[in-house]
């Protein structure tokens, strides 16, 4: 009998979904929860095609007061909300399956990757020695995506646990009773508490968020995963007492990341440190304490032995960590990460040599796991800014002839200053922005070396961008050795960057700053939004080989930082898909990789679900390195140089080269509106002139999502697909995406976009919205999506989009209904809000709702 795997989720959707009807009939009265039922059956029979359901719900919509639409759009919201918690609680529930005695090991768990690895052929002494060089840092950024508020958030993990209770077998009925209460109660906070930020998060606030989801969600996650990891090893491949991987790594860029963004200071980025390392501190002195009750011993000789020797090493340390905590503020902290380990191995080999290594697993194991992860400051914090700014300040140390001079003047100008007997020191007085930088290079000597990740210089387009760097670190004063780290990111700094590289290295001062190790971030989003998401993806993955092979040609190592989003028009997607996307052979087993917005909380928001993530980082990421892959022909090659240059040319002439196309987007998606939702401390965007490009790339993104548009991520791809299959290639195309895992990663992703993009209510924002001489723009967008959804099935040989994914097919199914209802809303409280020249308070807040809303149900919104 075939087991329906997603009953127990559909219950968990019935059962929400009924305690926040009863909430909303309890506090709302019957009559509002009856329209709101009479809105949602309408609106499921709109979706399966009736017109008059659609004009039934508009009517019913403009019938109700503001406060009524709030509530409206509210209940709408929170649903989406908990089908997206639901889905979470699903995902651990099979992984719970997948643990079953006799069920075959979970795709892409650690014993299923090791076994796969070795069935293709790989070595056991290869396995093990990538496992040990491996390093996988995921940075956790602060990009505004992310609409939910955190007490909205620790409440969803509330209910999360619940959920996963009532699962259990173990509880008796009086306990499940109580689980249900629990849920009532939670939902009902839910309902009662306001889901609208009153005011913009600063960047502490961000920092704190950061630290609470490592405190609550990462500290239980990481240890666990380290189990698993070790037990799938030894099972499938042996012993791994002389190997001590640490694979999965955390940083962060919350309250280091000041790239246009004033708000982030010296200050701000000394405070966000000091929090999290007391913080993590604080943990580990419990966990010492905690072992402090287990080692407990017998009154005779051998006990008074064993409690002298546990005892006193946990004297030592606690007094170690107590130091180190008072000392660090000052500037003095002297105790580190790895001191600590070395006196937690120590006691572990103290109960071994006493034959008691069985104390030294348990407890004892996962603080060891939690030390080697996260140090003694949680997250190590990078420091961002942009290339601007560094020349400003270097303009104020050497003079503001140096903004004038050509790239080879300043690359003398600097190396003489470096050369300056003694080092150029820089001086008390300066302007207010050099003098900023300059105090946040001297962070760098004021806190542990190991707090800090790279230095990243944003628009990095010269050499004299990162050697300036250099420069200002020395006149800063700065005494430990710092990875400076160049972002390149719009399409002119990804064609320069192997030129500036080159001229990096032919430079003995920079030479001898980077060793053998050059860490190179790449930005999707910049790229994508100059030259659509094909031709962005295309460009960094060639710009990955030149840059390993000019690396391996100078001795250097290459280290990739990928700046990814939660969207695929900026560069997100499923994360094996991506590792296996990269360019092979790996001369480096080291990669970063940001977390942003909303996928923080939809990949790490439960201790399972970041579990899992983890698991998927690390398969993907070994096989990666470790299988062959295939070698793509030359002929391949030369196939994507042209669907890049093709999709690119025709994403620019429908976005850059046509005079109604700004205004047709302004009209079209709620773009200008985001800012009610005060998502995020950074500004929307670099300048306020109404350009698109000043336009970050995140909001850019988020507003074709909320109109189900979903642009970016397709425009310009049926045209260089179409171009190529008109010159009979697509036996090629088809075999490229068969046989070719960046190809097919890049099909898969647009796949799924396609899925998501909606045209009808595309046409209805635009309807509604678009004033009738642009209309013209929402019939051609329209027409080119069909043509990109034609094109795209011809090569992956599919009847229909995503006729292989039943399960996102059913997801996408699930929340369409309530995500109609929210857009329908959105647009009539748009068209109001912009006829009005001082908008209610009250209408500003059930705009910004639906936003969020939308934003829940469409899950990857920037």
């Amino acid at each position: 009998m075939t087991v329906d795997t997603l009953k127990p989720l559909a219950h968990n959707i019935h059962l929400l979904g009924a305690v926040l009807g009863d909430t909303i009939c309890r506090f709302e009265g019957e009559k509002l929860f009856l329209r709101i039922e009479k809105i949602r059956r309408l609106s499921q029979k709109a979706r399966l095609g009736s017109k008059p359901a659609q004009h039934e719900i508009e009517h019913v919509l403009e019938g109700l007061t503001h406060d009524e639409k709030y509530k409206v759009a509210k209940a709408f919201t929170e649903f989406l909300r908990l089908a997206n918690l639901s889905e979470q609680v699903h995902r651990i529930r099979r992984r719970h399956d997948y643990s079953k005695a006799g069920s075959k090991p979970q795709r892409g768990s650690p014993k299923d990757t090791f076994a796969r690895l070795l069935k293709s052929g790989i070595s056991k002494k290869d396995i093990k020695k990538a496992l040990a060089d491996i390093q996988i840092e995921l940075v956790l950024t602060a990009h505004p995506t992310e609409a939910m508020m955190p007490q909205a958030i620790r409440a969803y993990r509330n209910l999360a646990e619940c959920l996963l209770k009532l699962d259990s077998a173990e509880y008796t009925d009086t306990d499940r009773a109580l689980f249900r209460q629990e849920i009532e109660s939670v939902i009902t906070h839910l309902w009662l508490s306001g889901v609208v930020r009153e005011r913009k998060p600063t960047p502490l606030d961000e920092a704190r968020y950061g630290l609470e989801l490592t405190e609550r969600i990462l500290w239980r996650a990481v240890p666990h995963f380290h189990y698993q990891m070790n037990t799938a090893y030894k099972s499938t491949i042996g012993d791994m007492s002389d190997l001590f991987p640490r694979p999965i790594r955390f940083a962060s860029w919350m309250g280091g990341d000041r790239d246009g963004h004033p708000g982030v200071t010296s200050a701000t980025t000394k405070e966000a440190l000091l929090e999290t390392s007391h913080a993590v501190t604080a943990r580990y002195l419990e966990a010492l304490a905690d072992l402090r009750n287990i080692y407990v011993f017998d009154h005779d000789a051998r006990g008074k032995k064993m409690r002298d020797g546990c005892q006193g090493k946990l004297s030592l340390m606690e007094e170690s960590l107590r130091a180190f905590r008072r000392d660090l503020p000052k500037g003095r902290a002297a105790y580190s990460r790895l001191q600590f380990l070395t006196q937690l191995y120590d006691l572990q080999k103290f109960l071994a040599r006493n034959k008691a290594e069985a104390l030294g697993r348990d407890a004892l194991q996962e603080l060891i796991w939690r030390v080697r992860v996260f140090g003694l400051c949680f997250l190590k914090l990078d420091m961002r800014q942009s290339s601007d700014m560094h020349d400003a300040a270097i303009a104020a140390l050497l003079g503001k002839e140096y903004l004038e001079m050509p790239e080879a003047q300043r690359l003398k100008a600097l190396t003489k200053a470096l050369k300056t007997r003694g080092g150029f020191k820089a001086p008390q007085r300066l302007p207010k922005a050099a003098a900023e930088v300059i105090k946040t290079l001297r962070v760098y000597n004021e806190l542990p070396h190991d707090f800090f990740g790279p230095y990243i210089i944003s628009m990095a387009e010269q050499p004299s961008h990162v050697f300036g760097v250099q420069f200002l670190m020395q006149a800063a004063g700065v005494k430990p050795q710092v990875n400076i780290c160049p972002l390149f990111e719009t399409p002119e700094s990804l064609a320069a960057a192997k030129n500036v590289m080159t001229q990096l290295y032919a430079m003995p001062l920079y030479r001898r700053h980077a060793g053998s190790w050059q860490e190179i971030m790449v930005g999707y989003s910049d790229s994508a939004k100059r030259g659509g998401y094909l031709n962005s993806a295309w460009e960094i993955y060639q710009l990955q080989t030149n840059l390993i092979r000019l690396g391996k040609k100078n001795g250097i190592r290459t280290t990739f930082f990928h700046g990814r989003g939660g969207s695929v028009a900026r560069g997100g997607g499923p994360v094996e898909t991506a590792l296996l996307a990269l360019p092979r052979p790996h001369e480096s087993h080291r990669i970063r990789i940001t977390e942003q917005g909303e996928q923080i909380n939809a990949k790490f928001g439960l201790p399972e679900v970041a579990e899992r993530t983890m698991e998927l980082y690390l398969s993907g990421f070994l096989e990666a390195i470790l299988s062959k892959g295939v070698k793509a022909p030359a002929a391949w090659g030369q196939v994507m140089d042209r669907l890049g240059a093709s999709s690119a040319a025709a994403f620019r002439k429908a976005v850059y080269e046509t005079p109604d196309f700004m205004a047709h987007y302004q009209q079209l998606t709620p773009t200008n509106e985001l800012s009610l939702m005060k998502i995020g401390s950074r500004p929307g965007k670099r300048k306020s002139d109404g350009n698109l490009d000043s336009l970050r790339a995140i909001p850019w993104v988020f507003g074709w999502t909320q109109s189900r548009t979903l642009l970016p991520a397709w425009l310009g791809i049926a045209d260089a697909i179409d171009a190529e299959i008109k010159a009979g290639n697509l036996k090629t195309l088809q075999g490229m995406y068969k046989r070719w895992p960046f190809f097919q990663s890049a099909l898969d992703l647009i796949e799924m976009v396609l899925a998501k993009a909606d045209p009808e209510v595309t046409r209805y924002y635009s309807a509604t919205l678009v004033e009738p001489r642009l209309q013209y723009l929402t019939d051609e967008y329209l027409n080119r999506l069909q043509q990109t959804k034609n094109a795209v099935l011809k090569v992956t040989g599919r009847k229909k989009i995503l006729e292989e994914m039943p399960v996102l097919q059913r997801s996408i199914r699930l929340r369409s209904p309530y995500v109609d209802v929210l857009n329908i809303l959105q647009v009539h409280l748009l068209k109001e809000y912009r006829a009005l020249k001082n908008p209610p308070a009250a209408l500003a807040k059930t705009l910004a709702l639906t936003i969020g809303g939308i934003s829940a149900g469409m899950r990857n919104t920037g």
